[in-house]
C-alpha cells in the first residue's frame, strides 16, 4: 500500500526535478537563457561527464569545485539532530557556498570561456515568435 505521508513529501520534489529537467532540455540553462549570465554551477554537468570519461583535468577545467557538489547535496539532505552536528553542517555549508561564490566571480571577471556574459536568449526567441505572428518571416 502507498504511504501517503511519504508520497506528499516526495511528489513535490519529483515534480520540481522533472520540471527543471524538461526546462533544461528545451532551453538549456534557465539562468543563462533569461539573463545572459552564466550561473555559479556553470560547467558542472560537463565536469561530471569528463569525470565519467576519467578525464580529471578536463573536469577541473569545466568547474574547479565539481568535487564539492556531492558534499553539498549530502549536507542539504542529511538531518542530524545534535547541536554539534548542526554547527558543523552550518559551517560546512557556509564554506562550500562561499567557495562557489568566490570561484564564480573569479571566473566571471577573468574572462573564463565557461562562465561569461551574454545576450539573453529569450529576447531572440521572443523576437522570432513576434516575427512569425506578424508574418514578417
Amino acid at each position: 500500500m502507498i504511504n501517503l505521508k511519504k508520497l506528499n513529501k516526495v511528489l513535490p520534489v519529483a515534480v520540481c526535478i522533472l520540471a527543471v529537467a524538461v526546462l533544461y532540455i528545451l532551453i538549456g540553462c534557465p539562468i543563462k537563457y533569461f539573463t545572459g549570465l552564466s550561473c555559479p554551477g556553470c560547467g558542472m554537468t560537463r565536469a561530471y561527464f569528463s569525470l565519467l570519461k576519467l578525464d580529471v583535468n578536463r573536469a577541473f577545467y569545466y568547474h574547479p569545485l565539481f568535487f564539492l557538489a556531492p558534499f553539498l547535496v549530502f549536507l542539504l539532505f542529511n538531518k542530524g539532530t545534535s547541536l554539534r552536528y548542526k554547527k558543523i553542517k552550518n559551517f560546512s555549508l557556509l564554506v562550500i557556498i562561499s567557495a562557489f561564490v568566490v570561484v564564480y566571480f573569479i571566473r566571471l571577471l577573468s574572462g573564463d570561456e565557461i562562465v561569461n556574459f551574454g545576450y539573453p536568449k529569450f529576447l531572440e526567441d521572443f523576437r522570432y515568435i513576434k516575427s512569425l505572428l506578424e508574418g514578417t518571416i
